[in-house]
């Protein structure tokens, strides 16, 4: 049945860290490190799901989920940080395979569809952990883009 007035609100954006449709292999862990990104890649370090922070040789994991009932700050905030959940003993999950939205690093070249996809990965930088296209010292992955789905976010398959 038809009503007679719309939503007048827009919608929410999508930000990095949502889950694509398809088939997605997604992992669940206890150990992960306060203050992980979200959204963005991360590597397993001391048996910690953790952000990149340099490590010369990382051992990716795949990008932090974002969990659909816990906070997130709004699009244009500072970051997308959390230091923990409601549930202190709730697990983080993040995305080994599949497809999932991640946030181009800042500077980077707009890529192209089924560009590879890489990490970057630098000693106190602020977008450790986002994609570019650019291979010169970053770290390479097993994802590819997709498409743009709003200014700087972009859908990723991992394979």
């Amino acid at each position: 049945m038809p009503f007679p007035s719309t939503v007048q609100a827009s919608m929410t954006p999508v930000n990095e860290g949502e889950l694509g449709l398809g088939a997605n292999i997604v992992l669940s862990t206890d150990s992960w490190q306060a203050g992980l990104l979200l959204g963005r890649f991360a590597q397993i370090k001391l048996g910690v799901l953790s952000n990149l922070d340099g490590t010369a040789t990382p051992l990716l994991a795949g990008v932090v989920l974002r969990e659909l009932n816990s906070l997130i700050e709004l699009p244009g905030a500072a970051g997308s940080a959390f230091s923990g959940l409601l549930v202190s003993e709730k697990n983080q999950d993040y995305i080994r395979q599949g497809l999932v939205t991640v946030k181009l690093a800042v500077g980077s070249a707009v890529p192209n569809i089924f560009d590879p996809v890489y990490v970057i990965n630098g000693v106190a930088n602020a977008d450790n952990g986002n994609v570019t296209p650019t291979a010169p010292m970053n770290v390479a992955t097993t994802a590819e883009f997709i498409e743009q789905v709003q200014a700087g976010i972009w859908l990723i398959r991992i394979k």
